[in-house]
């Protein structure tokens, strides 16, 4: 990493990064004769590369601007189409590209307030993106999409009301698109457009006692957007008592009792199937420091 201050308040910073990776595969099983091998091999060459830009005008503000370019190579199972062996053909070879460019403001205010808005936009060549099925080795499955992209905003806020009294939230918005051969431009799957995560908690001679909720909007699980998980919310508790050496805590999720799913897949007769989270849980813990 390279830094460079050509004012007192404007700090500028870039890395470049050489990676090569490389695939070899020795094939007996599509030969007629098993003494016989097929010996297949392949390599990437990736150039990534970023670079920072921040300005302090004041000493509680900051604004910042940032690139960076990526690229990494296919998995061995997106190689081989989610099957465990080869089967005579790579799925893919491709590598994918990223691109990311992000605008930022930070501001403090006498260690009361912190808060930071982010905007940023990616685009891509060849994104491995989810395409809703799983492999033969139950890991799921990719497809390079034609074009693809993902825009939006993120929202950090730390608050602390008094001196023992915190709030936290942190919040964010995205558009992310991507265009296949076979279903044309759809949303990215199993990505919600709006998450938020929000915390309210006290602290004070040991105690650290407080509620946090979690929501995020609905997810699509198809490629071709046909279906959908509906959105999810929990509301939980979180408490934590320091005496001495010791810790005790206790963590109860989902206190509405509320059925959230987190996943899902379409099966082979075009049922959907959700994975649902559990219910009202909790966990207690006991902790000894030496």
């Amino acid at each position: 990493m390279i830094q460079y201050n050509p004012f007192k308040n404007l700090m500028m910073s870039g890395n470049v990064q050489y990676r090569y990776a490389s695939f070899n595969y020795i094939d007996y099983i599509n030969n007629s004769n098993s003494f016989n091998k097929t010996d297949y091999d392949t390599e990437w060459d990736f150039c990534n590369f970023g670079f920072n830009i921040e300005y302090n005008p004041f000493n509680s503000t900051k604004i910042y601007t940032k690139f960076n370019h990526v690229n990494r190579e296919p998995t061995r199972s997106d190689m081989f189409g989610g099957n465990e062996t080869f089967t005579g053909e790579f799925a893919t070879l491709n590598s994918e590209i990223a691109n990311d460019i992000e605008f930022g403001f930070e501001y403090i205010l006498n260690n009361k307030i912190y808060a930071n808005v982010n905007f940023y936009h990616m685009w891509f060549k060849n994104e491995l993106i989810l395409n809703g099925e799983f492999g033969l080795n139950g890991l799921p499955c990719h497809d390079n999409a034609i074009e693809s992209y993902r825009n939006g905003v993120e929202i950090d806020v730390k608050w602390q009301i008094v001196s023992s009294l915190n709030f936290d939230v942190n919040a964010s918005y995205s558009s992310n698109k991507c265009t296949t051969e076979s279903f044309g431009k759809t949303n990215h799957i199993l990505t919600p457009a709006i998450t938020t995560n929000a915390d309210l908690y006290w602290h004070n001679n040991g105690f650290n006692i407080g509620f946090n909720t979690n929501y995020h909007s609905k997810m699509y699980v198809d490629i071709s957007n046909d279906y959908s998980i509906p959105y999810l919310w929990t509301l939980n508790f979180h408490g934590l008592y320091k005496y001495q050496n010791f810790e005790f805590g206790l963590r109860v999720n989902n206190l509405t009792n509320r059925v959230n799913y987190c996943t899902g897949l379409v099966n082979d007769i075009g049922q959907l199937l959700y994975l649902r989270n559990a219910g009202t849980n909790f966990i207690a813990s006991i902790k000894y420091v030496f």
